[in-house]
This record gives structure tokens, C-alpha cells and sequence, in this order.
């Protein structure tokens, strides 16, 4: 931790950014539904961002950057409440962007499997919850206990940010070879609807390697903060 320390105010704000912009995330989606009609290519674009910003990331909280945001503060040395509000106000900024992208997949991918899936709408919801929180649960563990510990911060950013790039150039792909066709309910009680298993499959597999990068990540910028 460089530069919010490791105390406990330190720790909460760090967890508070995160659930801040995991929030945020969630709530433009909802409010903005009506025009993401496309959810899969908006489920790539989310990848996208957060993969590119990963590998921006390593420029923006370089040493160098980290040393000109602390002597920046230093001019305000003579209050320590405007100096520390000037760093986390920073950090704050800096991480804003990817936390919102990442708030914002789980509910686009749920909003993918209410339109195309109404009659197995709870059971694959509960299915999607379950998959990215495991995805979440491996990032975790592997990112703190063997990639960060053996290839270090750089490296292991490098790798998560690589893994969203390859779920977003998956998403686009698999958008440009199918065309579904959204599915009201009135059709869906005449007639089951339900993905195929490879599509399941593709599909849940992604969910829980997007769940994995994303809190690996999160882990390296919580090292880097």
C-alpha cells in the first residue's frame, strides 16, 4: 500500500471504493435497461474497458505517478485533513471507471437471461450469481496466495487485464454468429426456452472467468494503493 497505508480507515476506504463503484455500476444499468438492448456486445465493451484501463493502470499508478500525486499533496502538508482528501479523492477517480464496469456485468448478463430464458428465469439467475461469485472466490485466492506472491504486481496485471481482453474479443465473435431473438413470456409458457449446452456452457465459463479477473485485479490495485 503506497498510498492510503494499511490502517483500518485505509482498509475501509479502499472496500468503500469498490462497493462504490460495484454500486454505481449496477444502478446505470438499471436505470439505463431501455437502451442497452445488446447485451452481449455491452457485456464486451464492459471486458474491453476494464482489460485496456488494467494495462493503463500500470502507467497511472506507476512509481513515478504515485511520487507527483504525494508531493501534489505535500503542498497542502500544513492541512493533513485537505492533504489525505486530496489522495483519496485521487484514488477514488483513478478507480472509478473499471469498478463501474465491473458492477455493471452481472446485472447486463441477468437482463441477457430474462430476455432469452424467462421460463428458467430464477434457476439460471441463481446459476449466473452462483458461477460469477465462485469466478470471484479463484481470482481471490489465486491472484493473493500464488500469482501476486510468484510473478508479482506487474505481471499478474498484465495476465487479468490479458483474460478480459480474451472475453471481450469472445463476446464479439460469438455476437457476429448468432442473432437471438428475443423471447417474450407469453411465447416461453407456450414453449421452453433454453440454451443449448455448448452455449450454456460458453456461456457460464465466461461468467466465472470474468468474475476471476475481475477481483484479481482488484486485489493488485488494492497492492498498489
Amino acid at each position: 500500500m503506497q498510498l492510503t497505508g494499511s490502517s483500518c480507515f485505509a482498509t475501509t476506504f479502499t472496500l468503500i471504493l469498490f462497493m462504490t463503484g460495484l454500486a454505481l455500476g449496477s444502478l446505470t444499468i438499471f436505470f439505463k435497461r431501455k437502451i442497452f438492448k445488446d447485451e452481449i456486445l455491452v457485456f464486451s465493451l464492459l471486458e474491453l474497458t476494464t482489460g485496456f484501463y488494467g494495462l493503463f493502470s500500470i502507467l497511472l499508478f506507476s512509481k513515478q505517478s504515485l511520487n507527483s500525486l504525494i508531493e501534489l499533496s505535500g503542498l497542502f502538508a500544513g492541512s493533513q485533513e485537505i492533504q489525505q482528501g486530496l489522495i483519496y479523492a485521487s484514488v477514488f477517480l483513478g478507480l472509478l471507471v473499471p469498478t463501474m464496469c465491473m458492477g455493471a456485468t452481472l446485472p447486463v448478463l441477468a437482463s441477457y437471461l430474462e430476455k432469452h430464458s424467462p421460463r428458467n428465469e430464477v434457476t439460471l439467475l441463481s446459476r449466473l450469481y452462483a458461477t460469477n461469485t465462485a469466478g470471484a472466490l479463484a481470482g481471490t485466492i489465486s491472484c493473493g496466495f500464488f500469482m501476486l506472491p510468484f510473478l508479482g504486481i506487474k505481471t499478474t496485471l498484465v495476465a487479468a487485464s490479458s483474460v478480459n481482453l480474451v472475453i471481450a474479443l469472445s463476446g464479439f465473435l460469438i455476437r457476429r454468429k448468432t442473432n437471438p431473438v428475443k423471447v417474450s413470456r407469453e411465447e416461453a409458457d407456450r414453449e421452453p426456452v433454453s440454451f443449448d449446452s455448448g452455449k450454456e456452457i460458453l456461456f457460464f465459463l465466461s461468467v466465472f472467468i470474468s468474475g476471476l479477473a475481475f477481483f484479481a485485479m482488484e486485489s493488485i490495485w488494492t497492492r498498489f494503493l
